[in-house]
Formats: C-alpha cells, sequence, structure tokens
C-alpha cells in the first residue's frame, strides 16, 4: 500500500521542471518524459493520448516504460517519487 494520499491539487500544482529533476537520474525518451509530465498530473490515458497526438495504447506502452525504469508498480507509487521532496 502506499503511506500517503495523493491529493490531485497537489500534483496538478507539480510543473515539469520539478518531475524532470525528480527523474534526472533515469533515461527516459523525450515521449516517455512527455507521457510522465501528464500520468502525474492524475489525467487519463485517453486524454494524454489526445494531448500528444498517439494512441491509448501508446499512452500505455510508455507508462510501462516509465514504471520499470522508475522502479514503481503504478502511477501512486510514481506521483509519491514526485512529491517526495515536496512534502
Amino acid at each position: 500500500m502506499h503511506d500517503k494520499q495523493i491529493n490531485p491539487q497537489d500534483l496538478s500544482m507539480i510543473d515539469n521542471e520539478t518531475i524532470i529533476k525528480q527523474v534526472a537520474s533515469t533515461k527516459l525518451t523525450g515521449r516517455e518524459k512527455q507521457v510522465l509530465s501528464r500520468l502525474v498530473k492524475g489525467l487519463p490515458y485517453k486524454q494524454i493520448a489526445s494531448e500528444l497526438s498517439i494512441s491509448k495504447k501508446t499512452v500505455e506502452f510508455h507508462s510501462s516504460k516509465i514504471f520499470k525504469k522508475l522502479q514503481v508498480s503504478d502511477r501512486f507509487e510514481l506521483a509519491d517519487i514526485i512529491t517526495q521532496d515536496k512534502s
């Protein structure tokens, strides 16, 4: 389980620069960084796909690669690592 609840309002306040700094040591592709910045803000895959002009399946693919590279199992754990220094 998760140690804390993630408040969606907190996530929406996180800027892309903060997200990228938190995962700077991880080699994410440019597209993965684009998907990541939307994932941690709680956007659904369908909306991410629309914003990036890619398919939902492609978003799911990038998400799974991001989760694997950052060693998390879902977007909640992902949000935890992004927000841990802001707590």
